[in-house]
């Protein structure tokens, strides 16, 4: 049996930063045993909030917590409106669709992720059956490097970070997201295979480390 099939979702509205925003809330199986479960926030990539991550969100709720995706796009449009209709299977249909989604990445820019955290952090834990105690954050993609600046936003909120095929961590400006890791004090995991050449580590000047 697949991890996700113990666990249930559902599509919910919570109240974000600067408007309503669509989510897939996700919880573990019927546990008698246990009343409340640790929360997760789970930040989508650039293709948007769509069964793939609503399938990742019920995974992490099958081990035992209450995951909390929401469309990061709100301020962009509906999650119709952000996603792919169809599967993005050839060069063309992805270069089609990021020709209009990098945009969006490009304009959620900190000042407005670090409104969403607020809001984010406090409808998950106004959902029923979350423990009061800090929450996890995951990302996958652009939804890793948001996930490391909410953790350095809200250190004390915040007791693991994972970041997954993570692009866009170091640059050499003053605003390098890598730069934030100080102010993070919860547990931290990143992982980017380097298998692809999107993924290979590059030198950069504000970074003393290759």
């Amino acid at each position: 049996m697949n991890d996700e099939n113990n666990a249930t979702g559902e599509h919910i509205t919570v109240r974000a930063g600067d408007g309503d925003a669509q989510a897939y809330l996700a919880r573990p199986a019927a546990d008698p045993g246990r009343s409340e479960h640790p929360g997760v926030l789970l930040f989508m990539d650039a293709i948007g909030l769509r069964p793939q991550i609503e399938k990742m969100a019920r995974r992490i709720a099958s081990w035992g917590y209450v995951v909390l995706a929401p469309n990061l796009f709100y301020r962009e449009g509906t999650t119709a409106e952000t996603t792919p209709a169809e599967p993005l299977l050839d060069e063309h249909s992805r270069a089609a669709f990021f020709e209009h989604a990098m945009p969006r990445v490009h304009r959620l820019t900190d000042d407005k992720l670090a409104r969403d955290i607020e809001a984010y952090l406090t409808a998950l834990h106004g959902m029923s059956g979350v423990a009061a105690s800090p929450v996890g954050i995951t990302g996958y993609c652009m939804g890793g490097r948001l996930a490391l600046l909410a953790a350095a936003e809200k250190p004390d909120d915040i007791g693991a970070v994972a970041l997954f095929h993570t692009g866009g961590l170091v640059n050499d400006t003053p605003q390098s997201p890598h730069l934030r890791v100080a102010q993070v004090s919860a547990e931290l995991l990143a992982y980017t295979p380097t298998t692809t050449a999107r993924c290979r580590p590059k030198r950069s000047r504000s970074s003393s480390t290759p």
